[in-house]
Formats: structure tokens, C-alpha cells, sequence
């Protein structure tokens, strides 16, 4: 296990940090503005859809760039539509689990198993439940993140074929997913945290007008865009909820830092970093 460094790290999150204090006053008006009172559901239309307790999922987003270079990416994303909020964590791929009493990487319960086998994994160790996976390769996440709208980001160091280093610019689906595969020569810890971050970048500055005109369709078509267990039956379910948050209620999404302690060969996280994730996933 190569040693850290967080030389590449410290110019990014200084710049993160700096986007976040710019940008968080709005957010942070925001989101008390329309959440005075949490335990108020509110009606979608006049019909009295509510939102609900069970419209609160969590999600096991993997990256897998099996036709492109560099490592896959797996991340926990938290949608809870009735606090207004969406909490994303990037795991490290050296995560200890337990698969079946044996003590494995995250790497090798997917590479072993496959996503249904990692996700029962995760969900073991983390003490939540993992409603659904979504597994994109490359070119199904091009696909998902022109859908989006895209997302200006700053490149943390130089990677061949992304643009310079420290400039905010946008990158197109090729290169976002190329940044979030990028291994930093080993260094899970900072690739956990930029990614963590990207995730939620790219939720946040999602164009939620041109998402809700397709989201049918998208939906409908997902299972041509990913590997996935989120079914149209699936969608038409929580449908209501996903359309009231694009229309009145944009959601906030945050990123978790995770910390992690190395164990052997790999990683476990810390537990300032359980207990996060267990209070916003649970």
C-alpha cells in the first residue's frame, strides 16, 4: 500500500472550500427557507400525493471502467426528498468487508461476486440498508450525464487528456468519468474525498428543467444506460417524489469526507465516519 500524500489534495480542497463558502450562504437560505417545518409533507398537486418516509432511498452507484483506464469508482448516494437533501460518500476500493466469512477488499467482492454481492457487503458493514445498485461503464454514463446537463469542476492535478489543473471549466461526460476512475497513485483517501465531492457537484449543478422533460423516457430507458435493479415498477413508485423535488423543491446534495484507518492490505473507516454515514443513511 503506497504511502499518502496529500500534496495533490491540499490546492483542491482549498478550492472546494472556498466554492463551498461562496455558494453556501444561498444553499443554506435556501434549504431553511423551505424546511421550517420537516415534519410537514406537502402535497405534489392537487390529486394529495405526498411525500413520504418511503420515498427515502439510498443508492450503490459504481463506475466500472472495464473498456478504459483507471479504477472503479463506488459510492453510496442518499436521496431523501422529505429533508429536502442528498448525501454522497465514495468508498475506498480497498474497504475490508466480510463476504461469506471471508475477509476481502471491496475490489475483489465485486470482481468476485458483482454488484449484488458488494452491495450486500456494504450494507453489512455499514450498519444501512442498499435499496438499489446502478452499475454505468463508460459509455452508458456519457449517456446519463449529457442528461444532467454536465458540471464545471476543477481538475485537482494533470491528467493526460483532461483539461489544466486548478481552472474551473466543464468537462464533458468522457472526462468527468475519466476523473472520477483516476487512481492518484494509490492514494484512496484523497480519491475518496474529490470524488465524494464531484458526485455531489454534479447533482447540485444538474439542470433539473431539461432532467424533468425526459425523465420519463430516461426512465424507461435505464436499463439501455446502466446495469441496474431499479425496474420501471420502481420508478413509478416513488415517481411522484422525484418529479416534486425537480419542480418545487431542488435538493441540496452534500458530500461526506470519509476518513479510514488502514488494516493489513486495505482500509476501514473510521468510526467519526460510521456514525455520519449511519445518521444520514439510516
Amino acid at each position: 500500500m503506497k504511502k499518502k500524500s496529500g500534496s495533490i489534495a491540499i490546492p483542491f480542497l482549498i478550492t472546494m472550500l472556498v466554492t463551498m463558502l461562496l455558494v453556501g450562504g444561498a444553499a443554506l437560505f435556501f434549504y431553511l427557507d423551505h424546511t421550517k417545518d420537516n415534519t410537514v409533507l406537502k402535497p405534489m398537486n392537487p390529486d394529495g400525493v405526498l411525500i413520504s418516509e418511503s420515498d427515502r432511498k439510498t443508492i450503490l452507484c459504481v463506475l466500472d471502467p472495464t473498456s478504459t483506464e483507471g479504477e472503479p469508482v463506488y459510492a453510496l448516494i442518499r436521496f431523501n426528498p422529505v429533508l429536502k437533501k442528498t448525501t454522497c460518500v465514495s468508498l475506498p476500493n480497498s474497504l475490508i468487508l466480510d463476504v461469506d466469512g471471508k475477509t476481502v477488499t471491496a475490489n475483489i467482492a465485486y470482481n468476485n461476486g458483482g454488484v449484488s454481492a458488494l452491495k450486500k457487503a456494504l450494507a453489512a458493514e455499514l450498519g444501512v440498508t442498499i435499496d438499489y445498485h446502478i452499475v454505468f461503464e463508460e459509455s452508458g454514463f456519457e449517456r446519463f450525464y449529457d442528461i444532467l446537463g454536465g458540471v464545471e469542476v476543477t481538475v485537482p492535478t494533470e491528467i493526460d487528456g483532461l483539461p489544466d489543473p486548478n481552472t474551473l471549466q466543464y468537462l464533458n461526460g468522457a472526462q468527468f468519468f475519466k476523473l472520477m476512475a483516476y487512481d492518484y497513485n494509490g492514494d484512496e483517501t484523497q480519491r475518496c474525498i474529490i470524488n465524494s465531492f464531484l458526485i455531489a457537484q454534479l447533482l447540485n449543478q444538474a439542470e433539473n428543467a431539461r432532467i424533468l422533460e425526459s425523465l420519463d423516457a430516461t426512465a424507461t430507458n435505464l436499463v439501455d444506460l446502466a446495469n441496474t435493479d431499479i425496474s420501471a415498477m420502481v420508478y413509478q413508485k416513488h415517481e411522484h417524489a422525484v418529479k416534486f423535488v425537480l419542480r418545487f423543491a431542488p435538493i441540496s446534495a452534500a458530500s461526506i469526507v470519509p476518513t479510514v484507518n488502514t488494516s493489513g492490505e486495505g482500509y476501514v473507516l473510521s468510526e467519526e465516519c460510521r456514525k455520519e454515514i449511519l445518521d444520514d443513511f439510516s
